[in-house]
């Protein structure tokens, strides 16, 4: 019996463009850290010192190093990428690594982000790091003031900007709370001196100037119109040839942005188009400064990527390791037929069990579900059927205690409380 491994692209839950050569692609996946030398046709896994999930990519301004973010440390390299350097982070529990930034007048200056053990300082490039302490107390109480889900600087004054899920934060040595909302993404907008943060249900804006507002002046909120707009955004980036055109994608797929002014109103304002054809959940977006037209994302569903402003999006996941299963069993009455059952989890976003079907005894799998896990009733575990593959479920009380549940497939779904058939 020969054994190949099946690959059509599995999550990803970063991804960066290198700045010189647009051939030149990462994806950080929960597999290790992915590197394309062709513009994505072809990817291979990168020999990193230690085998951690990449959870975040960031290049320096000088587009000269790239930093990956492990499991509580980050991985440098030069633009070769042949060698990489540890910078290890001073805490516990080894937690992922969610935003890095390097301070564009001085390459020494490095902060990093992290879920649950905050955020972190270091003034001589990673040897040595300072956990950056949160001024007001209520802050310093809220356990979610240290879920890190990306980092900005406003380039005038030098001063960061840390996005957390208790809030927005700004400062150097200190973080003071800027805004209560809990932040998902960042973006600064040279055109109008704006930052720009992706909340769960808008787009906020603030003038970074100081004001009696924690630090900056809030802005116009983007209010969120049902089915034509972004909803739970997890990334935003911005088009570095046309200053009018805003990326974000959320859990349902990705979406262009664009900046006009309201005729009435002289508001500047955001109207969106969803992308079709590319499928959510979306973890993090990027276009090419130096290639104009081409950006790439990385889903749930793989690595996409366009090379036509966003006309058209093919997916570009060869080499990557697909899924990992934790189950496959057989159809009884067909046995090419394979049902696999697998998890996956985007940062930013909610962890999702998916079902997998092949029909060719695993040589190529579609999808057959895919459904939100957390505080849900999701699948644990497939066993074989007559005529199909049946899961089983555990509901969990408020007691903590679990009862489990059978869920059986129809021809064209499954019989879930809540989720996505295919």
């Amino acid at each position: 019996m020969r054994w190949a491994e099946v690959s059509e692209g599995g999550p990803v839950l970063c991804v960066a463009v290198d700045p010189i050569d647009a051939e030149v692609m990462y994806a950080g996946t929960w597999a290790g850290l992915y590197r394309s030398t062709d513009a994505g046709a072809s990817w291979s896994l990168v020999d990193l010192p230690f085998a951690d999930p990449v959870f975040s990519l960031s290049w320096d301004p000088q587009g000269s190093r790239l930093f990956a973010g492990g499991a509580g440390r980050i991985f440098v390299t030069e633009r070769s990428g042949s060698e990489w350097a540890i910078l290890q982070l001073p805490a516990d529990g080894a937690p992922p690594v969610s935003a890095f930034v390097v301070h564009p007048d001085s390459p020494s200056l490095v902060f990093a982000g992290t879920r649950g053990r905050g955020a972190f300082r270091s003034d001589d490039g990673g040897v040595s790091w300072t956990a950056m302490e949160l001024r007001e107390e209520f802050a310093r109480s809220d356990p979610r003031a240290s879920e890190v889900t990306d980092m900005a600087f406003e380039p005038k004054s030098g001063n960061l900007f840390v996005a957390t899920l208790g809030g927005l934060f700004r400062g150097r040595t200190t973080l003071t709370r800027a805004d209560v909302y809990a932040i998902l993404a960042l973006v600064f907008r040279p055109q109008d001196s704006r930052l720009y943060a992706a909340t769960a249900s808008w787009i906020s804006s603030w003038e970074p100037i100081p004001s009696i507002y924690g630090g900056t002046t809030p802005g116009s909120r983007d209010e969120k119109e049902t089915g034509t707009e972004p909803s739970y955004i997890s990334d935003l980036a911005l088009d570095p040839h046309d200053p009018s055109v805003l990326w974000a994608g959320d859990r349902t797929g990705l979406y262009r942005g664009r900046f006009n002014v309201d005729q009435a109103t002289g508001q500047q304002m955001i109207a969106w188009s969803k992308v079709s054809g590319v499928r959510g959940p979306i973890s993090s977006i990027a276009s090419s400064p130096v290639q104009a037209g081409l950006t790439v994302a990385g889903a749930l569903t793989g690595f996409w990527m366009s090379t036509d402003n966003g006309t058209s999006w093919h997916r570009s996941s060869a080499g990557m390791r697909a899924h990992h299963f934790l189950n496959v069993v057989p159809v009884h009455a067909s046995p090419a037929t394979l049902f696999g059952l697998a998890y996956s989890f985007l940062f930013n976003e909610e962890q999702w069990v998916q079902v997998f079907r092949s029909t060719d005894s695993g040589e190529t799998w579609t999808l057959s579900l895919e459904t939100p896990i957390l505080g849900r009733p999701y699948l644990r575990w497939l066993e074989a059927g007559p005529a199909g593959a049946q899961g089983f479920s555990e509901l969990v009380n408020e007691d903590r205690s679990a009862l489990p549940r059978r869920l059986v497939p129809s021809r064209t779904s499954w019989n879930l409380p809540v989720g996505r058939s295919r």
